[in-house]
């Protein structure tokens, strides 16, 4: 981002202002558009061209480019955008939003429109029956069950469980919460997770789950995230982990991960609390997502199971089908 640095210091603004600006986009999308910004550059100096100069033909053929790599119309908006931060206006529009710009990105929807990426998904409860005969004393064996039990019961992505933190914990009888201090995809930060106890069976509880692993991990930590590595010397992990972690106990489980991702267990529960009738104002606000067409169209997919009515979206996860009620 030192790109936008640099185009807002040209401008007269402070450097330090110009830091706080650069802090308004999410790690991710700076790494994203850094990337662009290479790209953009290497584009525009095998052309001679100024790359801090726009013009409209030459954005058009670099968008161009990028559509015949084989990406999809949102990855093109996500290089849209990343222009409008670096390149100044043309014809009074930030290069996003000019009319002919806007046009195009709309052409490659139509040409290249953003499709789910399965068509399917596996049933959660080959999952939950595996882990429940889990093994669960080794810091491993603890570990992969509580990355397993929180991915499917609060339908959130690996990278918001990384922002979990032992501070922001807290732990009841029946309950318990986390309340995530940085921003998520669509929600700002304060976001609360709250997840309800299974007394059902014990083996599967999350409460009991969660609370046998920061007692065997309060040793071993030594900041404030609350996964940490499985081997010495026992460091927060990133999200990549927690992905690699979620990927293994799948396959563990018999799920083709060549197939299906890490990604995937937000479609196999909510698709799983859909199928038992959870209300879909319950699952929306499980997976955070903002519409029930999104979810529609992207995360409740076609699995073999009993059509049962259940209360919670949890419940819905962990209760085995045959015993519903």
């Amino acid at each position: 981002m030192q790109c936008v640095r640099n185009t807002l210091r040209a401008q007269g603004i402070s450097g330090d202002a110009a830091n706080i600006i650069v802090s308004s986009w999410k790690t991710g999308t700076q790494k994203q558009y850094d990337t662009i910004f290479t790209k953009w550059r290497r584009f525009c100096g095998e052309r001679e061209i100024t790359h801090t100069e726009s013009n409209l033909a030459t954005i058009l053929d670099f968008l161009l480019e990028q559509f015949k790599t084989g990406i999809g119309a949102s990855s093109i908006g996500t290089h849209r955008s990343a222009l409008s931060v670096y390149l100044p206006h043309i014809d009074g529009f930030a290069v996003g939003e000019h009319p002919t710009v806007k046009r195009f990105v709309k052409g490659i929807s139509n040409l290249r429109p953003a499709l789910p990426r399965y068509v399917e998904t596996w049933d959660s409860d080959q999952v939950i029956n595996f882990i429940r005969n889990m093994e669960d004393e080794t810091l491993r064996n603890l570990t992969l069950k509580v990355v397993m039990l929180l991915a499917l019961i609060t339908s959130q992505r690996a990278q918001t469980l990384s922002l979990f933190r032992i501070s922001q914990l807290v732990i009841r009888k029946d309950s318990c919460t986390f309340r995530i201090l940085q921003a998520l995809k669509n929600k700002p930060p304060g976001e609360e997770i709250n997840i309800l106890a299974f007394p059902t069976d014990i083996r599967i509880c999350p409460v009991n789950m969660i609370q046998k692993y920061v007692e065997k991990t309060k040793d071993l930590r030594s900041d404030d995230i609350f996964f940490v590595s499985v081997v010495k010397p026992h460091k927060a992990v990133h999200v990549d982990t927690i992905r690699r972690w979620i990927l293994l106990v799948l396959h563990q489980a018999g799920i083709d991960t060549k197939k299906f991702k890490a990604h995937s267990t937000r479609s196999a529960a909510a698709s799983k609390a859909a199928n038992k009738n959870v209300p879909i104002e319950q699952i929306l606000n499980s997976g955070k997502w903002a519409s029930d067409s999104t979810f529609a169209k992207f995360y409740k997919k076609n699995i073999t199971e009993t059509n049962t009515r259940v209360e919670t979206f949890q419940r819905a996860i962990l209760q085995p089908a045959e015993t519903m009620g």
